[in-house]
């Protein structure tokens, strides 16, 4: 079922090529004054993808959190809930071999943390290039599906 929900999410977000993102229909944008003066404060995942996998949920809150955090600097505090729809990582042998890429696709809100109040939400799915033979071989493909992802919230969210 996970892999029926992915390959939906995949196919209705219909990426190409290197590092693109496609936004879904449940877009809400964030006050851009909103925006210019607040700060992430804690990212929350969920997933139905991820189960038992504490190292992705780990290592991609830990690495959107860092890159959030350099985009987004106000005084004022939000909370990014994050819901994992799917992640494909390319097998190693292959991405040496063949090329290939790693994908995440995820919805991220930004919540007003005293209200709980969603004050921007963000469908996104990015697909990374897995890179040079070598690269492919030796990089932490969590570590580049999460920097991708946060880059690209910060390019929608906060518009840096």
């Amino acid at each position: 079922m996970t892999l029926r929900v992915f390959a939906a999410a995949i196919a209705a977000l219909s990426l190409s090529a290197c590092a693109t993102a496609t936004v879904g229909s449940q877009r809400l944008e964030i006050d851009p004054a909103l925006a210019q003066s607040s700060h992430i404060n804690v990212v929350r995942m969920t997933s139905e993808w991820v189960r038992a996998n504490e190292d992705f949920t780990d290592t991609f809150t830990d690495s959107v959190l860092e890159n959030v955090r350099a985009c987004a600097t106000g005084p004022n505090k939000l909370d990014l809930h994050i819901h994992v729809i799917g992640v494909q990582r390319e097998n190693r042998l292959v991405a040496v071999l063949d090329g290939g890429q790693h994908e995440i696709a995820a919805i991220a809100e930004l919540v007003e943390p005293s209200t709980r109040t969603v004050v921007g939400r963000y469908p996104i799915h990015v697909a990374v290039d897995a890179g040079s033979p070598i690269a492919a071989l030796l990089s932490d493909r969590q570590l580049m599906v999460s920097d991708a992802f946060a880059t690209e919230l910060c390019n929608q969210a906060f518009g840096r």
